[in-house]
């Protein structure tokens, strides 16, 4: 009986100590708006929607524009991978802005919802 009761403690701190080790991942979504200009043609942007669309965790890639004016805006959702233990995966919004620039697109603003 007290080999019973020592292997049911010893397996139960076993247990504890390996879920308080394990992360358990969320997601946190957000919104990302880049302001654009200088937009002439529609490849532009289909170009730069077809190029954000790989980049890991980014969905609902869409582009608005504003023709009159060669104003527009850049919007998608990107998910965060955040673990249990406040690891954020974060991916670099630099290289979107690049991407907007070899496209010879200009870069006005930048807002995260």
């Amino acid at each position: 009986m007290k080999n019973k009761i020592l292997l049911f403690f010893l397996l139960l701190s076993a247990f504890r100590g390996f879920s308080q080790n394990e992360t358990y991942p969320q997601t946190k979504k957000s919104i990302f708006i880049y302001t654009i200009e200088n937009i002439t043609n529609q490849q532009q942007l289909d170009s730069l929607q077809f190029e954000i669309e790989k980049i890991k965790g980014v969905s609902e890639v869409k582009t608005i524009c504003k023709w009159e004016s060669g104003k527009g805006q850049l919007i998608f959702a990107y998910n965060e991978v955040i673990s249990g233990t406040e690891n954020i995966e974060n991916v670099d919004m630099g290289i979107v802005k690049q991407m907007i620039l070899k496209r010879n697109l200009g870069f006005v603003d930048f807002k995260i919802k």
